[in-house]
C-alpha cells in the first residue's frame, strides 16, 4: 500500500497531537494529584469516621457520634445537622497543608498551640487523629496548626477555621420537620381562636374538606403550605428542657399544625409568641425537642379559613391547548393564531395567511397569565353579560371555543375592583370579582400587542 503525503502528515499529527495530550496534559494531572495528595494532612475517609470531639476556647465541648446517622451526646443529646458534620468532616479530610513554618518549635505559645483556640479529634473505626489550631499569622494568611503531638507547625487557610470553628448550636439539626410533601395524606392548621382548617389526601390526589365537600380545594395552594412547612429552620435555640411552654407562648399555642403521613406516621408543629422587632415567632416541633425561633412569615402562609385554600382559578383551560384568540379592546380588534411552539402570527381574516407577530412572548404572557389568575369571590346573582363590553378575549383550540373573558369598563388605575363574565365550554357565563391590576395587566399587553401587529 502506498500511503499519499497528506495521508503521512496526518498521521504524523495525530501522532504528535497524542504524545502532547499525554506528556503535557494526563502526566501533569497525575502529577498535580500526587502533589496535592502529598500536601494532604490526614489520610481518612469522611464515611468511615465515627466520632468526632470539638473543644474551642469559645465553645462548649461538643462531641458527636455516628449510629446510621449523626448525632451530637455532649453537651445536649440532639441530632445532628447531617450536611453540616458532612462538610466539616470533608473539609478535615482534604486539608492541605499551606506552608510549613518550622519542623522544631521552641515555644508553642508563642503560635497559640499550648493552649490551642480549636482542638478537633477526629475517630475513624480504631485510629483517630487530632488538629490543634492557634493563632492567626501576623499577616493574617492562615492559622497555624500542628496534628497531635508531632513537632511541626505549619499554616492552613483562614477559610477553613469558619468551617471548623462550629459549636452545638451551628452543629445540630435545625429543620423542624422532616417529610415528603407527597407522602402527605392529612393537614390540619388549628388556630387559638377559630375553627380547625382540616383537610385530606384522596385516592385520586386531590384534597378535600370533610366538613366543608362544597369547596373545591386548590392543590397547588396545599403544596405551597407543605412545603413553607418542609423548608422551617430554626434561627436560634430558645430553650433545650422543653418546661417553660406558657413563658413562650406556646401553653396554649398561637397555632398547631398536625401531619398525617402515608405509613401513619405524624408530626406536630406548635406556634407561639410573635417578637415584631426581630420579625420572629417562637416554635416547637415534635420532631425537634427544643423551643426555636423561626421567621414569622410563616404565620401567613398558614391558612386561617378553609376558604383561603379553595380552587378560584378564573379560568380553567390549560395555557398550551390554546391555538387562537380573539381580541377586542374598544375600538381595537385582533385575531393571533399559533404557529409554533412559542410563536404567533396575526391574520385579518379566517383565510388570510398569519403573519409574523411581533414579539410572540406578549401572547404567550398574556395566556398564562390568565390561565394562572384567581377571582376574588363570585357575583350572585349573575347579571347578563353586556351587550357591548368594553374588552373581551375568546380562546380556540381547533377551531373549537375553549372559553371568553369579557369586562364592561376601561380598567384604569385607581381602580377598585373589576367583574368580569366568564363562559368555559358550554357552561352558562359567570361573574366574579377580580383585582383590578388583572384588567389592568390585560389591557396593556392588548394594547402593546395592536401596536405590534401594525408594525
Amino acid at each position: 500500500m502506498k500511503w499519499s503525503r497528506p495521508m503521512i502528515y496526518l498521521v504524523i499529527l495525530v501522532l504528535l497531537t497524542g504524545y502532547y495530550y499525554y506528556f503535557e496534559v494526563v502526566k501533569q494531572e497525575r502529577q498535580e494529584a500526587q502533589e496535592r495528595l502529598a500536601r494532604r494532612i490526614f489520610h481518612f475517609t469522611a464515611d468511615d469516621v465515627r466520632a468526632v470531639t470539638i473543644q474551642s476556647r469559645d465553645k462548649k465541648t461538643v462531641r458527636l457520634a455516628k449510629d446510621q446517622i449523626w448525632k451530637i451526646t455532649e453537651p445536649i443529646p440532639c441530632q445532628a445537622d447531617q450536611a453540616v458534620v458532612e462538610g466539616l468532616l470533608n473539609t478535615v479530610a482534604t486539608l492541605a497543608l499551606e506552608r510549613e513554618v518550622t519542623s522544631v518549635p521552641g515555644d508553642l505559645k508563642s503560635y497559640g498551640l499550648s493552649d490551642p483556640v480549636l482542638h478537633l479529634e477526629i475517630v475513624e473505626k480504631d485510629q483517630s487523629w487530632q488538629l490543634l489550631l492557634g493563632d492567626k499569622n501576623p499577616t493574617g494568611e492562615g492559622y497555624y496548626a500542628k496534628i497531635g503531638d508531632r513537632a511541626p507547625v505549619f499554616l492552613i487557610a483562614e477559610g477553613v477555621w469558619g468551617v471548623l470553628h462550629k459549636g452545638v448550636d451551628e452543629l445540630r439539626r435545625r429543620e423542624l420537620l422532616v417529610f415528603e410533601p407527597e407522602k402527605t395524606v392529612g393537614l390540619e392548621v388549628a388556630w387559638q381562636n377559630g375553627e380547625p382548617v382540616s383537610i385530606s389526601r384522596q385516592a385520586d390526589l386531590t384534597w378535600k374538606a370533610e366538613k366543608r365537600p362544597d369547596i373545591k380545594i386548590k392543590g397547588s395552594k396545599v403544596q405551597n403550605v407543605l412545603e413553607q412547612l418542609r423548608w422551617l429552620r430554626a434561627q436560634k435555640f430558645v430553650e433545650d428542657q422543653v418546661k417553660n411552654l406558657a413563658t413562650h407562648g406556646l401553653d396554649p399555642p398561637q397555632v398547631t399544625v398536625q401531619l398525617q403521613f402515608l405509613d401513619g406516621k405524624s408530626s406536630r408543629l406548635q406556634l407561639g409568641d410573635v417578637d415584631i422587632e426581630e420579625n420572629v415567632l417562637t416554635a416547637l416541633s415534635s420532631e425537634l425537642p427544643a423551643v426555636v425561633t423561626i421567621d414569622a412569615a410563616m404565620l401567613q402562609d398558614l391558612p386561617t379559613t378553609v376558604a383561603a385554600l379553595e380552587d378560584r382559578s378564573l379560568m380553567t383551560l390549560k395555557a398550551g391547548e390554546v391555538s387562537e384568540v380573539r381580541w377586542h379592546l374598544g375600538d381595537r380588534r385582533g385575531r393571533v393564531l399559533k404557529t409554533g411552539e412559542n410563536s404567533w402570527g396575526t391574520t385579518a381574516g379566517d383565510d388570510a395567511e398569519p403573519g409574523t407577530l411581533k414579539d410572540s412572548w406578549q401572547m404567550s404572557s398574556l395566556i398564562y397569565d390568565l390561565t394562572q389568575a384567581e377571582y376574588l369571590r363570585k357575583l350572585d346573582p349573575v347579571s347578563a353579560v353586556p351587550f357591548e363590553p368594553y374588552g373581551g378575549l375568546d380562546f380556540y383550540a381547533a377551531g373549537e371555543k375553549l372559553a371568553s373573558l369579557n369586562w364592561s369598563r376601561d380598567m384604569q388605575p385607581p381602580a377598585k375592583s373589576g367583574v368580569v363574565w366568564i363562559q368555559q365550554g358550554d357552561q352558562p357565563a359567570e361573574a366574579v370579582e377580580v383585582e383590578p391590576e388583572l384588567l389592568e395587566r390585560v389591557q396593556k399587553d392588548l394594547v402593546n400587542l395592536s401596536e405590534g401587529e401594525a408594525k
